[in-house]
């Protein structure tokens, strides 16, 4: 019987594939452009060993940078997002930094 692959291992390829994705359609689409930079240096931060809110803010900050401009906004960039959002949530991102990486938005929650 074959062993599962590790989780974290499958996590991060993931998201490499993510950032193929990203790769391979900004050739021919521009839109992607955003994304794909933006998905090389998240999964850079991604890989600290111990990831601290510098990684965390860095991580909201550049999602909310795609955000705030043209891009394909996709169901791949969607997916990605949503793989994020999961690895902030599971290394103790505090609320306010989930909120602005999930919303966009910079400053404190509402409501």
């Amino acid at each position: 019987m074959d062993k599962e692959p590790h989780p974290t291992k499958n996590f991060q390829a993931c998201v490499a594939s993510f950032v193929a994705y990203f790769a391979g359609h900004s050739a021919t689409e521009p839109l992607f452009i955003p994304e794909r930079d933006a998905a090389v240096e998240i999964e850079k931060l991604m890989r600290a060993p111990t990831p601290t809110v510098v990684e965390f803010r860095e991580v909201a900050r550049l999602l909310k940078s795609v955000e705030s401009i043209q891009h394909y906004d996709g169901s791949g960039w969607w997916g990605f997002k949503g793989a994020v959002l999961y690895w902030l949530r599971k290394h103790g991102a505090d609320a306010d930094v989930i909120w602005d990486a999930e919303h966009g938005h910079s400053g404190q929650r509402h409501g």
